[in-house]
């Protein structure tokens, strides 16, 4: 089948988000919908986002059917309006809605709505992004419901519960000499570092979390909320002098990772049928599931000979109840022994931390995470015992794992917990290093393993279940996300790994062979993501390289490669980027044009394609260049 373009790059016919910009004097906007990205004042970006969202009972975002949007503007000012309908299983809202922007820098965002019937939901209302840049461990001061005020430092590791209630206002300076009031009426709002989840921003929303959830807004009750910003200060003024960045490729004394591959039970057959290619990933170890709800004689011995097929050591994540770890890990340990299955590592985890739960609170009854972690230790002596959660970093975050009684740490991460746009997606890349920092207070000097992750959602804390997303659509909380088998995901792995690379985390996982999360079409077609793995793989425990950030539209990881470097290059966007290197490299290049070829052949980024100083890569293209 002939792909099309969106297809090739997204793995989705359904065309990209695109946003309307906005400018009046020095500031300037991107609409979204009916929403506010990138609000920047003088070209300084001084909000994320401020957005009016409608959420169902189990978080997802209604999407907005927007009418008779009317735009008004001169050089002075604009003024937008629209009325929007949200409209589900669960019921109906509607709400009409105003955006007025003046070039003095005061933008108001007003809405007002309501529902014929009673609506259930978990949030209506707005949202105010801060991005990470000129927020993170700057001074701010908050303004609360009662009319005081207190002067806060937001915190440089993430916090893993919210770090500031009762809001009315927040002030920052992004930017010395620069001013941002934000105003918020008609609730208390509270923040939450949403870098918990990946998203590179702080989150400040209308109605607390202490109250009730889900709750009902009553028929015909008359919603009205607005956000008011203003601007002061000049950025000329501003000492904004940038750093100068030395672009020279440095060989570290860090080891690359090694790589892992996820495996779940019901994936079996499908990788046995696919191990041929799979064993060309070359990958160290491979992460099963075992929910010891489920485990079976049949089950276990079709994973052993799955496991063997593929020729790596198996890490264990064993599920549990959590009231008697000793008897529960009683019937695996004695599959294991059984299969002779080659065991590198176990993680157990009681069901509890399955689902997102408060701080360090432990259910009556329940055994605790250290008495569990010394169990593992007896019932597999030769294993690596690792601590930690198989849910998100959130979660790792608000209940850390035992550090004194496990070997290693790990937990898994999702890019499309909040939103599922590419650009959304993209950014989540920008957590990372404050979420590996965070890590490393709370476990240093513990080896760290990010478990199987993706975009999509391989389990989900937050809800009964993850999303279905049969027409391969863009989903927040979705399973399946489409862009896995596009040249999207290719490109997000390697800003994932440069990342990981940098900051010198011991093992990364970041696909399963086969479905949802896969590297492989069911057809048998390679994903663009197999070469990039391919390509970390091979890798694994050589010299990694130092790779100066010289853009976030670029990400690059590299290794020493007997006498030459190996770098793989991404272009993070939709638009065209170059990369210079100081001398030649022999390149070859994963594209929409060589997409088909790629697909077919497991080695096809060992085939040179050119030799040059620079490339330009288009859209979501990764490159491999051996200087």
């Amino acid at each position: 089948m002939r792909l099309s373009l969106n297809q090739k790059l997204y793995g989705t016919a359904q065309s990209p988000q695109i946003l309307k910009q906005i400018n009046v004097g020095p500031l300037s906007l991107s609409l979204d919908g009916g929403n506010i990205r990138y609000l920047r004042f003088q070209g300084v970006e001084i909000l994320r986002a401020v957005s009016f969202l409608v959420r169902d009972t189990k978080w997802g975002t209604y999407t907005p059917e927007l009418m008779g949007l009317r735009i008004a503007r001169n050089a002075n000012m604009f003024s937008l309006s629209y009325d929007a309908i949200c409209t589900g299983e669960e019921g109906r809202f509607q709400y009409h809605a105003k955006i007025e922007g003046h070039a003095t820098g005061c933008l108001k965002f007003s809405s007002k709505g309501s529902s014929t019937k009673d609506f259930p939901t978990n949030r209506v209302g707005f949202v105010v992004l801060h991005p990470l840049e000129g927020f993170v461990g700057k001074k701010v001061v908050l303004k609360h419901t009662d009319g005081q005020k207190s002067k806060v430092e937001m915190p440089k590791e993430i916090a893993a519960n919210q770090p500031a209630f009762d809001l009315r206002a927040i002030t920052h300076s992004p930017i010395p000499d620069l001013k941002v009031h934000v105003e918020m009426l008609g609730d208390a709002y509270e923040m939450e570092d949403q870098r918990n989840w990946c998203d590179a921003s702080f989150k400040t929303y209308v109605r607390p979390l202490s109250k009730p959830r889900p709750f009902v807004i009553p028929a015909l009750e008359i919603v009205e909320q607005s956000i008011t910003i203003d601007v002061s200060g000049n950025v000329k003024t501003a000492s904004s002098q940038k750093k100068k960045i030395d672009p020279t490729i440095r060989v570290s004394k860090a080891r690359f990772p090694t790589l892992s591959l996820g495996l779940d039970p019901q994936e079996i057959a499908a990788t046995q049928q696919n191990s041929a290619n799979l064993l060309k990933l070359r990958v160290d170890q491979v992460v099963v599931r075992i929910d010891t709800r489920t485990l079976s004689a049949e089950n276990m011995h079709e994973m052993a000979s799955c496991l063997a097929a593929l020729q790596a050591r198996a890490h264990f994540e064993i599920v549990i109840p959590g009231i008697n770890p000793a008897e529960e890990l009683s019937e695996f340990e004695a599959a294991l022994k059984l299969h002779n299955v080659d065991l590198g590592s176990v993680t157990v985890s009681p069901y509890r931390d399955l689902m997102t739960r408060p701080s360090h609170q432990l259910p009556t009854g329940e055994a605790s995470a250290p008495h569990i972690a010394q169990i593992a230790r007896a019932r597999f002596p030769h294993a690596r015992i690792g601590g930690g959660t198989f849910a998100f970093f959130t979660e790792f975050n608000r209940n850390p794992p035992p550090i004194d009684d496990v070997d290693f740490v790990t937990h898994a991460t999702c890019g499309i917990v909040h939103a599922a746009d590419d650009i959304s997606v993209m950014e989540t890349l920008q957590s990372l290093d404050d979420m590996v920092s965070t890590v490393r207070k709370l476990a240093p000097r513990k080896p760290y393993h990010i478990s199987p992750s993706a975009i999509g959602m391989r389990h989900n804390p937050y809800g009964a279940s993850t999303a279905a997303n049969p027409l391969r659509q863009r989903l927040t909380l979705a399973r399946f996300d489409p862009r896995q088998s596009g040249l999207f995901a290719a490109s997000w792995a390697v800003g994932y790994l440069a990342t990981m690379v940098r900051n010198k985390v011991d093992m990364v996982g970041l696909a399963h062979g086969v479905g949802d999360f896969g590297v492989i079409e069911e057809s048998g077609a390679l994903r663009p993501i197999f070469h990039v793995l391919r390509g970390a793989a091979l890798g694994a425990g050589k010299l990694a390289l130092a790779v100066p950030s010289l853009s976030k539209l670029i990400a690059v990881f590299g290794y020493q490669d007997n006498a030459s470097q190996v770098l793989w290059v991404a272009n993070l966007s939709a638009q065209p980027q170059t990369f210079t290197v100081e001398r030649r490299a022999r390149i070859s290049e994963l594209n929409a044009k060589t997409f088909a070829k790629a697909a077919r052949h497991a080695s096809f980024m060992d085939t040179v394609t050119s030799t040059a100083k620079s490339i330009t890569l288009t859209a979501y293209a990764v490159a491999r260049l051996v200087l």
